[in-house]
């Protein structure tokens, strides 16, 4: 199991993303705060989140390369909106610059650390 942290910028915090086997998912996630939380790790990936904490996203170690990307991709719109409505950012398609450069943001630094 790796596990990487991203910045979150401009806000002053980070999230976490675990890329590892459903099971080592489970355990992980028994250790941790979330340990109430109910996921199916047996898709390719997955976002934990809740108001008390940033997100944590996992990645099934088991897919292709390209199935991490779209997974990656996929969990990064419910990173950005976690982000978004936690933050109280408003966007809607006739204003979503800042969504789009969130999306960059996180592809740029997940491309960085090779964890896509």
């Amino acid at each position: 199991m790796k596990k990487y942290v991203l910045a979150l910028a401009p806000f002053d915090t980070s999230m976490r993303i675990i890329v590892g086997t459903p099971t080592e998912a489970r355990k992980w996630i028994k250790t941790s705060a979330y340990e109430d939380t109910k996921y199916d790790f047996e898709v390719g990936g997955a976002l934990l989140s809740c108001e008390e904490y940033w997100p944590v996203m996992f990645i099934n170690s088991n897919l292709t390369k390209a199935q991490k990307v779209q997974t990656f991709a996929h969990e990064c719109v419910h990173v950005i909106n976690h982000i978004f409505d936690r933050v109280g950012v408003l966007y809607s398609s006739g204003n979503d610059e800042q969504y789009a450069f969130m999306m960059s943001y996180l592809i740029r630094q997940a491309q960085d650390k090779k964890i896509i």
